[in-house]
């Protein structure tokens, strides 16, 4: 019995230690080319996020959904049912954003292309299809 909390604690350790290097090291290589704002943009976003959140919501029952936001924010363990229900939908969103991604660049390839004859118009759809994959 004793040895489940402790392997709980030590992968949410090594999830924190391992997420923290991730997005330091991303941030890093992000801030040595410019700002961070250059990273940040609204149609790249909407379509991840809008994509991911639409795709999960489609494909669990709304009590799958309540069980991952419970477990997400509790402080206490979950029911093993609750919590392979939640691990379903969070694999789900996993899938769903890479998804999203790749259709996101395919949406901003296809708007560069139709707007070569405006150059200006190239650097936005650009900026689409290459941070929708990010």
């Amino acid at each position: 019995m004793g040895a489940k909390p402790q392997q709980e604690v030590e992968m949410n350790i090594r999830m924190l230690l391992g997420g923290g290097l991730i997005v330091l090291v991303l941030a890093l290589a992000m801030l040595m080319g410019g700002s961070f704002l250059d990273f940040c943009d609204v149609p790249s976003l909407l379509l991840v996020f809008g994509i991911t959140i639409g795709a999960t919501v489609w494909s669990h029952p709304f009590a799958d959904l309540g069980h991952t936001l419970s477990a997400l924010f509790s402080r206490s363990s979950v029911p093993a049912e609750h919590a392979h229900r939640a691990n379903a939908v969070r694999q789900r969103a996993a899938d769903a954003s890479v998804a999203a991604g790749t259709i996101g660049t395919v949406i901003g390839l296809v708007q560069m292309l139709r707007g070569l004859e405006d150059p200006s118009a190239i650097g936005p759809a650009m900026a689409v299809a290459l941070l929708t994959i990010l």
